[in-house]
């Protein structure tokens, strides 16, 4: 797969990493400022960095310095630009001046010298645009630490979290760090590349609308082609006009991998829709079951008997909360059935804290004074929004519970659909919620806000 600016998966010199930082603005359109988010912690005095990563383009990253307290942990952010880091001393010493500044006598680790790169296709931190990501290795030893509990809050911000694995998703933006059980030596830099991409895909009658956005003038072309396919049909190649293209619905197959390319085969992007009767119309439900190619052989036996077993009936699928199929579709692959789900909870916990501020069920519904509308009449009220109490607090309990084991127990996608119509069900009742009259504010701060600056603000 030809991606032009840089290998799709291969190992490259740091010179070519500090290259690509360079040479992106010009070749791919993107600003010149080089993002640092970091989330780390103390122990015994050392500071232990548990995540790193670094971004340039990243549409939904913040151009300014700082440094929170959330309690036990800090989250760093730390912006240069590109134009600053001219060798890669300069590039070597830009990713460790903030530990640096947060402890002045800690140990010192240079970058190994080559880094891995992979491509990745869109839908990565709510953003549709692909991007590269390179293995950045600080050649330090193994952390074996105790790791601070939770929560970490930081009020002024509005930054709660009840892990360190989830903050480090928050913060840097990447929900794969929920399920990380150690710091990792590895450095994250990505390179979002917007000048084409999917923006969106969606099934019609007999058809397959795809809408493209680009930012720089080349020809574009879809291409869609059936997997599994068993029919010796070509590959569609679509043109793409005024940033949309129609592709055909095969004849065969059990989803349409579309890949975005140019008139010289240059790669872009790529998504995937499923067709399999069963998925229905609901595109998030569809992406959320991924074949087994094994299992889809007719001749296969037993294994295509456990395939039948686990589709889901058409009869099954429900309807989700528009929030939850929009903030959740991105995480569709096998293995993150969990990150899905979890995601689904903390959809409803950030409406609960919008709503009262205050982020668990129990608080919300009694200091915060959450009243439900809805009910089907006047003299059980009370009873419908203790129903509805009770099962936030029992979102609550599912979240607490597989955010704190390895392995959540998630793994088929039934199941998760089921987890996921639950949270549905909280959003859909919070859209009809209202605040009961108090008789005073309520102090809510719980935590620490503060800037960790070398000086103490005077009280």
């Amino acid at each position: 797969m030809a991606t032009e600016f840089l290998p799709s998966n291969a190992q490259i010199h740091l010179s070519e990493v500090l290259e690509a930082l360079h040479s992106a603005p010009s070749k791919l359109g993107v600003d010149r400022m080089l993002v640092l988010r970091a989330i780390a912690y103390r122990q015994q005095g050392v500071l232990v960095p548990f995540a790193v990563s670094v971004s340039l383009g990243d549409p939904g990253a913040k151009h300014s310095d700082c440094v929170l307290r959330a309690r036990e942990a800090l989250l760093v952010r730390s912006v240069v630009s590109i134009g600053k880091l001219r060798t890669l001393k300069a590039l070597s010493v830009f990713l460790r001046t903030w530990r640096s500044a947060l402890d002045p006598k800690g140990p010192v680790y240079e970058l190994q010298e080559t880094a891995n790169v992979n491509w990745q296709s869109g839908r990565w931190n709510g953003f549709p645009i692909p991007h590269w990501k390179l293995s950045l290795y600080e050649m330090r030893p193994e952390v074996s630490s105790q790791q601070p509990n939770g929560p970490f809050t930081n009020t002024k911000s509005g930054f709660i979290e009840t892990t360190l694995g989830s903050a480090a998703a928050v913060w840097l933006g990447d929900e794969m760090l929920r399920q990380q059980p150690s710091p990792r030596r590895e450095i994250d830099l990505r390179i979002f590349d917007p000048r084409a991409y999917i923006k969106a895909v969606t099934r019609q009658d007999g058809s397959v609308e795809v809408l493209v956005t680009q930012t720089k003038k080349v020809g574009l072309i879809c291409v869609g082609a059936a997997i599994p396919s068993q029919s010796a049909l070509p590959a569609q190649r679509v043109r793409v006009v005024r940033g949309k293209a129609v592709l055909k619905v095969p004849p065969d197959g059990m989803y349409l991998e579309i890949d975005l390319v140019g008139t010289n085969d240059t790669h872009f992007d790529r998504d995937r829709i499923a067709l399999h009767p069963a998925l229905g119309g609901n595109r998030f439900l569809a992406q959320l079951e991924e074949p087994d190619d094994a299992s889809l052989d007719d001749n296969s036996g037993a294994r295509g008997q456990d395939a039948q077993a686990r589709t889901i009936p058409a009869t099954d699928l429900l309807t989700l909360h528009p929030e939850i199929a929009a903030k959740c579709a991105r995480l569709r692959k096998p293995g993150t059935y969990a990150e899905a789900v979890e995601k689904s909870f903390k959809i409803v916990r950030d409406r609960l804290r919008k709503l009262t501020t205050f982020e668990r069920a129990a608080d919300a519904f009694g200091k915060g004074k959450l009243r439900i509308k809805g009910a089907a009449a006047a003299h059980v009220e009370d009873d419908f929004n203790e129903g509805a109490k009770f099962l936030m607090m029992a979102i609550d309990m599912f979240r607490n519970e597989k955010s704190h084991t390895a392995d959540s127990g998630i793994d088929d996608p039934h199941r998760a659909n089921l987890y996921l119509a639950v949270s549905s069900l909280a959003l859909t009742l919070l859209d009809q919620a209202e605040l009961a009259p108090v008789d005073g504010p309520a102090d809510t701060s719980t935590a620490i806000s503060a800037r960790v600056t070398g000086k103490r603000r005077k009280r």
